[in-house]
């Protein structure tokens, strides 16, 4: 009897390291590290700026990787002039901004207000507003 209490508490200690350790890897790769591919794509539109081709570039590859998890690439993504390609980057920062850390909140949190308070567009505000109530700060 006393040999199975020090074990169940030995299999606890270990579980609790294991989801430590889980939570550590989720953490470290939740902001969808770049690929050599990607890189390059990012590497190309940023030298697009300020040029027609950027917007066509941006929307090409939300399509191909989906909204970016990057915070400096979604802080020029958010940019974007085309409202659908906005609302769906919105709607997926719903799921995926909570999980990241304060400061990538606080940080598209800014952007947010600044963007909420520069459009007339009645969608834009109110996805912008969904997205903000989710946020563990605003």
């Amino acid at each position: 009897m006393t040999d199975k209490k020090p074990n169940r508490i030995l299999d606890r200690a270990k579980k609790a390291v294991t989801t430590a350790a889980k939570k550590d890897l989720e953490a470290l790769f939740a902001g969808g590290k770049l690929t050599i591919e990607k890189k390059s794509k990012v590497d190309e539109l940023k030298s697009l700026r300020g040029t027609p081709a950027f917007y066509e570039k941006m929307t090409a590859y939300c399509s191909a990787h989906g909204t970016p998890r990057d915070v400096d690439l979604l802080l020029l993504f958010l940019d974007h002039r085309d409202k659908m390609v906005l609302l769906d980057i919105l709607k997926d920062l719903v799921i995926f901004l909570p999980k990241q850390d304060l400061a990538q909140q606080s940080l598209i949190g800014i952007k947010l207000n600044s963007m909420e308070l520069s459009t007339f567009d009645p969608d834009l505000i109110d996805a912008i507003k969904l997205v903000k109530s989710a946020l563990l700060r605003v």
